[in-house]
């Protein structure tokens, strides 16, 4: 079945879509159909074929659209969104007659008042979408449910929880769902609360702690509950300490990739916190570890040293915001121990200057937060005169220099160029780069797709 996705303005969504509906056999639509302008306009097309509309994560609740929806012969909805302004009764007849066509559930922050209505609506996604890949809840309320859903929907593949507040973990005792993937948990305050949530995902590859209590015991942690077939782990503002780190290593062996976000190390070698036994645990003995990320992150220089020297044949991506401790010096060191990086992403300041972009010859993907404008010239002159495999490229500008020569010689030196993306803080109305010099860019590289975001 051929599937079109479309983010455009309406009307122009409106006119693909008559033009392409014969061959889709699904059309998404991530704005267009949610604008209730567009909604007669697309009415006709809908009246004779079958489509499935999905509605963005960043849009309201989905009330509207169902109401409208639900007077189409041929038109369903793929993805639903639950939130303290929802009328549960709109959504009752509309899940009862075609809830196995819905694929994504979220459901946001709820009152305890609204209970019975709460308690409706996961009986309603328990009882009619049993087809649902993709569960994101919020509120500890939404989840008094959350037993009879992940029992009845047997094909999710990602779960996210957010503020489960006050929520029972007894209730999703021996309880799991050996297809969920993609694990996702937000603000819990309790470690068995964590630790129960983990448990749902004995098969997960990837998941995502933020601001989560983690230490059960002294000597037990919820780490020690994560997939045994971990591949990606994101940890942010949770506390770590080496023996949870060792213990997470041996559990997982195969863990490919770890993003540390505000994680405290300890420079001070007297507390539980990580220090570098942790971190040369993890490198010695993480052996597929392939792609690391350190964001706010008061990792020293050593430890990072330690890092990249144990996985230098592994290492393939690394990213490093804002970690205080690593000096441009410690920076060229760890390039130099890293000969396979080829994807790596930077947060360059004004003492930054003396990085060697030499060192960057072989990679493909950069990403560079430039927050000096005196060097930003200079930083993108080393791209275009050393990175010479440069495929995808992405530059976040703070202030206003005008890169567009040294830009031009990027363009020009990186043959393989495929994507350049430009992500600038500006306060004039005029783009960054012109139109025309876009264009010239385009002409040069065919292949080459140029976007950019102005805040």
């Amino acid at each position: 079945m051929a599937s079109i996705v479309f983010n455009l303005p309406p009307r122009l969504a409106s006119l693909i879509i008559g033009e392409w509906m014969g061959v889709a056999g699904a059309v998404r639509l991530d704005s267009a159909v949610c604008d209730t302008s567009t909604r007669p306009v697309l009415a006709e097309i809908f009246a004779s074929s079958d489509c499935i509309l999905h509605q963005s994560s960043e849009s309201a609740n989905t009330d509207s659209l169902v109401a409208w929806s639900s007077s189409k012969r041929k038109v369903r909805i793929g993805s639903v969104t639950f939130d303290k302004a929802s009328d549960v009764s709109i959504y009752e007849k509309y899940l009862a007659n075609f809830g196995d066509t819905v694929r994504t559930v979220r459901s946001t922050e709820r009152t305890k008042s609204q209970a019975k209505a709460n308690s409706t609506f996961m009986n309603l996604v328990a009882s009619h979408c049993r087809q649902i890949e993709v569960l994101e809840l919020e509120g500890h309320v939404l989840l008094a449910g959350l037993r009879e859903v992940l029992s009845m929907c047997t094909k999710l593949h990602t779960f996210s929880v957010s503020n489960p507040d006050d929520f029972n973990p007894q209730c999703l005792r021996d309880l799991q769902c050996p297809l969920i993937r993609t694990l996702k948990i937000f603000y819990s305050e309790s470690a068995q609360t964590t630790t129960a949530l983990l448990k749902t995902a004995p098969n997960a590859h990837s998941v995502s702690l933020q601001d989560c209590e983690l230490q059960l015991s002294a000597e037990e942690c919820a780490l020690h509950y994560l997939s045994p077939h971990l591949r990606c782990l994101y940890l942010n503002s949770v506390a770590l300490s080496d023996t949870i780190l060792i213990s997470m290593v041996n559990l997982c062996p195969s863990i490919a990739e770890l993003h540390l976000k505000d994680i405290e190390f300890d420079l001070e070698k007297e507390s539980e916190m990580l220090s570098i036994k942790g971190v040369e645990y993890l490198a010695q003995h993480g052996s597929q570890l392939s792609a690391i990320s350190l964001i706010h992150c008061n990792l020293t220089e050593e430890c990072l040293k330690v890092l990249v020297t144990h996985r230098a044949a592994t290492l393939s991506s690394l990213k490093i915001v804002k970690c205080s401790e690593i000096t441009t010096a410690g920076l060229n060191t760890a390039l130099t121990l890293c000969p396979q990086l080829t994807h790596f992403h930077i947060r360059l300041e004004w003492d930054h200057s003396d990085l060697n972009f030499a060192l960057l010859a072989n990679v493909t993907n950069l990403h560079l937060e430039l927050r000096s404008t005196e060097n930003c010239r200079k930083f993108l002159a080393g791209v275009s005169l050393h990175c010479a495999k440069l495929q995808h490229l992405i530059v976040e500008i703070t202030d206003r220099p005008d890169p567009t020569a040294q830009l031009n010689r990027i363009v020009r030196n990186c043959t393989d160029i495929r994507t350049l993306h430009m992500r600038v803080q500006q306060y004039e109305e005029e783009p960054l780069v012109s139109k025309d010099k876009i264009r010239e860019w385009q002409t040069l590289r065919p292949c080459l797709v140029v976007t950019y975001d102005q805040n």
